[in-house]
């Protein structure tokens, strides 16, 4: 009896030794595991800095270069406390920032007298050409209501007058001003040159609206009124950043 309660307790302290081994091995493979990782994500770190420094370095460099590109045909910021570098290198954190949430539109005054002057003459044409863009996009010849041979030419004129007069009352929230540039011409005018952030969803309750208020005001038929629909909407999910549209004063 004696015999056995000895065997018990060796037993049970060979098993306790061996638990504690186990244990002992397991956290030590573990704390292995800790620092390897550790070790990977201070190489993938450094190698992550490495990459944005070098992004950021040539970057800078495009930019440097665009400065130059632009100052020797004669541009300069306009009205702006940034550098123009600085203007560029904000324009682009905020599209790369926000890709699907703006596009592009520039919009150049060949000639004015001033800068307020070119200033609003540059946000009018600006806005002048969007709402040409989105009437025809909806009763181009290609499509839209123009495409619908039951539509008659009256019954366009009316519709547009009525998506233009909406929209242009409208549209003023939709064009955000990134940064302006100005130069002079031979005749002692200027040109006016002004780079616009439009607001896509903006843009897009804008066109729908005017495009539902017209289509209720011609008294629109139902199948011609979902042909403008589905027109405009592949052209808003089409729509890219806009060539510059020029005008003089």
């Amino acid at each position: 009896m004696n015999r056995d309660r000895k065997s018990f307790t060796k037993l049970t302290v060979m098993a306790m030794i061996a638990v504690f081994t186990m244990t002992a091995i397991s956290q030590n493979a573990f704390a292995q595991t800790d620092k390897q990782n550790a070790k990977i994500e201070k190489i993938e770190q450094k190698t992550a800095y490495k990459n944005a420094k070098a992004e950021a370095k040539q970057a800078g460099r495009n930019f440097k270069d665009k400065v130059k590109e632009l100052e020797k045909d004669g541009w300069k910021i306009a009205g702006d406390y940034r550098t123009l570098e600085l203007a560029l290198i904000e324009h682009q954190n905020t599209m790369d920032a926000n890709p699907m949430k703006y596009r592009t539109v520039t919009s150049t005054v060949q000639k004015c007298r001033s800068e307020s002057i070119g200033k609003s003459q540059a946000r009018f044409n600006a806005q002048t050409e969007m709402i040409f863009e989105l009437t025809t996009q909806m009763v181009g010849e290609e499509g839209g209501a123009k495409g619908n041979s039951e539509v008659k030419d009256n019954g366009i004129s009316n519709f547009v007058q009525v998506v233009q007069s909406t929209a242009k009352g409208n549209m003023g929230g939709v064009l955000i001003p990134s940064y302006s540039l100005v130069k002079q011409n031979s005749d002692g005018t200027m040109q006016y040159r002004t780079i616009f952030l439009v607001d896509r969803e903006k843009e897009a309750q804008v066109a729908e609206n005017a495009m539902e208020k017209a289509i209720k005001e011609t008294d629109m038929v139902i199948e011609q009124a979902n042909t403008i629909r589905q027109h405009l909407k592949v052209a808003l999910q089409n729509n890219s950043d806009s060539e510059d549209s020029d005008s003089d004063d």
